[in-house]
């Protein structure tokens, strides 16, 4: 609609303060992620930049802490493309690797949330 706004989030765990078994979790789902367009390169910010009906994109960045259990963790993690489209046996075995690295009680996770916005010309 006539001067409306688009908005794209992008939210990460955070490198910077994250726990050991933030990193061990990276490197068991990186092998499964691949090339997936939220990972690499523009992440689909260019159309919107090319596109005539936008103003240039605004990038925001938030910082904040994901208060979370290892159930709804998990939860999250199969809902991932590049883990829900797995066969059932090798997500299952994944998720189970992962499971054994999440320490006891709660998790709070680094996490960063990139934000950009634009709005309709």
């Amino acid at each position: 609609t006539p001067s409306g706004r688009l908005a794209l989030v992008w939210r990460w765990p955070e490198d910077e303060g994250s726990a050991g078994w933030q990193a061990q979790v990276r490197a068991k789902i990186a092998p499964h992620r691949g090339d997936h367009p939220g990972f690499v390169g523009e992440q689909g910010r260019d159309g919107i930049t090319r596109h005539e009906g936008f103003a240039p994109l605004v990038h925001k960045e938030l910082r904040f802490h994901q208060q979370t259990t290892a159930d709804r963790y998990l939860a999250a993690l199969r809902s991932y493309s590049f883990i829900a489209r797995m066969n059932d046996p090798e997500r299952a075995a994944l998720i189970r690797e992962i499971a054994e690295l999440l320490p006891e009680g709660d998790l709070s996770i680094p996490t960063r949330a990139d934000i950009w916005t634009a709005r309709r010309l």
